[in-house]
């Protein structure tokens, strides 16, 4: 007769109960606001070769707004949350899961083409530069924000 370690045993039964604990698609927070949107430019969905292989990605970027002056003064890194763009450049930002608290924030975009530190938008929608403003209302708490489609050349300085 075959011995199944008890180590084993915990183990499968661990796997077993966390098993349906994933995320649904329909998981809404309450202690914060998903925030979902579509970024384009051109109308179009910003391009991301080679994302199948992990060498590229469209990452979007929430940034609270009292962050960027307090990162500036005291050289402290920024505390974002992020997502990274499909495709068909839709994003979902859910904050770790609880969503995102209400406030203002930056939305900072980037196509990084040719690996983390590239970005084929030169830094224009950088947490320090992006023009695009995003409220979060606190009437949002345990719900979605969709943002709808932004598009990227609306929002470049001329």
């Amino acid at each position: 007769m075959t011995r199944i370690h008890p180590l084993f045993r915990l183990a499968f039964f661990g796997l077993l109960c966390c098993a349906g604990c994933g995320r649904s698609s329909t998981y809404v927070p309450e202690t914060g606001v998903i925030v979902k949107g579509r970024v384009v430019q051109g109308g179009v969905p910003l391009e991301a070769p080679r994302r199948d292989v992990g060498l590229s990605s469209i990452e979007v970027q929430l940034v609270p707004e009292g962050m960027l002056a307090l990162a500036e003064r005291e050289e402290t890194t920024l505390q974002v949350e992020g997502s990274t763009a499909d495709e068909n450049g839709v994003f979902e930002i859910a904050g770790g899961g609880g969503g995102v608290p209400p406030g203002k924030y930056r939305l900072a975009v980037f196509q990084r083409d040719q690996g983390f530190d590239s970005d084929r938008l030169k830094g224009a929608f950088s947490p320090k530069r992006t023009p695009i403003e995003i409220d979060v209302p606190a009437d949002k708490l345990g719900k979605t924000l969709d943002l709808g489609t932004i598009e990227l050349n609306d929002h470049v300085k001329r």
